[in-house]
């Protein structure tokens, strides 16, 4: 039988994640299926090249201001007289900001879906 994946997608808790994984590895043990075997079995479509398309552009934008970010900071450096652990704590809170926003953003995809949550951190960009 095939692996079923939508059954352990939004867990309402840990301990439901928990028990959803035991269930997806004995499915796997006992039909001998790998994750690859599956994913070959499912194939590729239209939503898998749209969620890779919106992630590449998450990721070129968020690439974007970090290069924004070190050029327009080493303008700022000299008409503001920062200090280089200035210049560096102002830099680094933009790595702070992803750290936040990671863990924020993946608990909501796990509430909310991580498409819906996808689709609006692209809106928000735009």
């Amino acid at each position: 039988p095939a692996l079923v994946a939508h059954s352990f997608i939004r867990p309402s808790s840990w301990a439901a994640l928990r028990v959803s994984l035991r269930g997806v590895r004995a499915a796997a043990a006992c039909s001998k299926m790998w994750i690859d075997n599956v994913l070959d079995e499912i194939g590729t479509g239209r939503y898998h090249a749209m969620q890779c398309l919106l992630l590449g552009g998450i990721m070129i934008v968020d690439g974007a201001e970090i290069l924004i970010s070190s050029s327009i900071l080493g303008a700022l450096q000299e008409s503001w007289n920062l200090s280089d652990a200035q210049k560096s704590a102002m830099m680094s809170i933009i790595f702070v900001g992803v750290l936040f926003g990671g863990m924020l953003g993946g608990t909501f995809a796990d509430i909310y879906g991580r498409k819906p949550l996808m689709l609006a951190t692209f809106s928000g960009i735009f």
